[in-house]
């Protein structure tokens, strides 16, 4: 059975290097993946952060800090600490499809702990197909690296809680640090979801003591194992701090907020920007989170799942544009995880795990799913931004794309299981089901080539000006970017300004990201003279040489 899995793993790795090609030539295609990729950089030469460019139009990404005299990544450090492996064999493409692969064997431990290995093998395939896993597998997202950590820390927390040793260690401590040390990094990654997996975790550690506070042989070797797991964690939390401290002068202000206080969760004027207009900013309201749940997120998260179904980020609005059969089509598949997700827990029997011991259904690990989801769910609530509400791909549902792995999936294998448990003695019950498979078989394959063009087709300033620029052989030049707030990463700052090759520059006005300076003649006096200069216009994907002595 590891084989098998070892296989699928491999597969996982393999499908996410392919998607990476096709989807985006091994590169960074929007804001985020050029952020971690801008710090990995600097970490591959040793530094934290590099001197503050002149101006905002140097910086490649909005989402890359410039402050108290300081160039650096506005996210925390775990993902772009991952990529810096890949960027030293140049290859960061790597990292997100190795974190797949890996979280993909973490899901078969985790769920044969749970469930057993039939449910086990059911989930990892489910997992090896979901674009929410290959989808994301193949971008520079933090949510790879979070989901491989996290799932390291719940397959190591149940471990701890059952006093299992990990081989090597002659104690009990070895899973206790391993998941400490797992939720700690993920914290470092993706804050917000490490939140959602750490109290839910604590919920069901003190489950676990109550049971056993009447037995003292098993409850005092619990609380020492547990107070080991708190050794890595308050470390890696400890890290955290001084990360904040050094960039921000206060350990308990994020990277995130210190240059853009208005993208920060909670209700009220929420936008991004160095210096946003506030009057005109989106005013985020308790109505609004509550609406779109149900609306996008629901069912995004479904079809991001298993891509049954034909999410649009309008399909439940009326404005989707489908016809009456058209939406049946689309939206009818999309109920089919979420009920095989709740089955378990309407289950009342009971069924063989690996067909050698019982177990019943509806057990603490069901829940334990089930709480991952709803905290998920209510934490990101309180954050206005939702790519659901625009879009259908695993990066607009990327909030949940930890637990759509760790916890949605493994209750749909169950759910599964369930359904054949009560067919299997049916034959024209399962070749009923095996045809609605095939079905859906064929509807996911449409989902990725669906997913595939949105991708492919992001965004021009990143995906199509580097290639271009390439093509046309162009060096010792500066490249002024108009219209837009990103640029490709360019030499600079990794080779000073007067040596490095290709220079991208944004040019404004757009006071919102503190580009003020929309005379290219005018910057490159400044900054450029006897370089060659040249203009993108994204609208037009145009490539324009320009003559500085005109």
């Amino acid at each position: 059975m590891r084989k098998l899995v070892l296989i699928i793993s491999i597969l996982g790795v393999l499908l996410s290097v392919l998607l990476s090609g096709i989807y985006f030539h091994f590169s960074y295609f929007e804001p985020d993946t050029v952020s971690y990729l801008f710090q990995a950089k600097l970490f591959a030469e040793g530094k934290l952060s590099v001197p503050a460019p002149p101006e905002h139009g140097f910086s490649s990404s909005p989402h890359i800090n410039i402050l108290n005299g300081k160039w650096y990544s506005k996210y925390p450090f775990g993902n772009a600490l991952m990529l810096t492996f890949g960027v030293l064999i140049n290859a960061p493409w790597l990292i997100p499809a190795l974190a797949t692969g890996g979280a993909l064997f973490l899901l078969y431990l985790l769920v044969r702990e749970m469930d057993g290995n039939s449910v086990a093998l059911i989930a990892v395939v489910l997992g090896l197909i979901s674009p929410a896993t290959l989808g994301m597998g193949a971008t520079w997202f933090s949510e790879p690296v979070s989901r491989f950590f996290l799932a390291l820390y719940l397959f190591a927390l149940i471990k701890t809680l059952n006093g299992v040793r990990l081989s090597g260690f002659k104690t009990g401590i070895g899973y206790p640090l391993l998941s400490g040390f797992a939720l700690g990094y993920a914290f470092n990654t993706r804050p917000l979801s490490a939140v959602v997996f750490g109290v839910v975790g604590a919920g069901l550690a003190l489950y676990q003591l109550v049971k056993a506070r009447t037995e003292a042989q098993r409850f005092r070797p619990l609380i020492t194992r547990l107070g080991v797991f708190l050794m890595p964690f308050f470390i890696m939390v400890g890290v955290c701090m001084a990360w904040n401290a050094h960039f921000t002068g206060d350990a308990f202000m994020f990277t995130h907020t210190v240059a853009q206080p208005s993208d920060k969760i909670g209700f009220g004027k929420r936008t991004e920007g160095y210096e946003p207009n506030l009057e005109n900013a989106f005013n985020f309201t308790p109505a609004w989170a509550i609406e779109r749940t149900w609306k996008h997120i629901l069912p995004c998260i479904s079809f991001n799942a298993l891509g049954w179904g034909g999410y649009h980020h309008r399909l439940l609005t009326g404005e989707s544009g489908y016809s009456f059969f058209g939406f049946i089509i689309a939206f009818v598949p999309l109920l089919f995880p979420w009920c095989l997700a709740l089955l378990p827990f309407f289950s009342n029997g009971k069924r063989r795990s690996d067909f050698t011991e019982e177990r019943i259904l509806r057990n603490r690990y069901n829940w334990l799913c089930l709480a991952l989801i709803v905290g998920n769910l209510l934490l990101y609530a309180f954050f206005y931004f939702e790519g659901s509400t625009w879009g259908f791909t695993p990066v607009n549902a990327r909030y949940y794309t930890e637990t759509t792995l760790l916890a949605f999936i493994p209750l749909v294998a169950r759910g599964m299981f369930i359904v054949y448990e009560n067919i299997r003695q049916r034959k024209p019950l399962i070749v009923a089901a095996s045809v609605v498979l095939i079905l859906l078989s064929v509807n996911t394959v449409w989902s990725y080539v669906r997913i595939g063009r949105v991708y492919q087709n992001w965004s021009p300033v990143y995906q199509k000006l580097p290639p271009m620029v390439a093509e046309r052989d162009i060096h010792n030049a500066v490249i002024f970017v108009a219209e837009h707030r990103g640029a490709p990463i360019g030499d600079y700052p990794f080779q000073n300004l007067q040596e490095a090759d290709i220079v991208y520059f944004k040019l404004g006005p757009a006071p919102r990201w503190k580009l003020t300076n929309s005379d290219w003649q005018q910057v490159y006096a400044q900054y450029f003279t006897g370089r060659a200069a040249y203009l993108y216009v994204q609208r037009e994907n145009s490539l324009t040489r320009l003559s500085p002595d005109l």
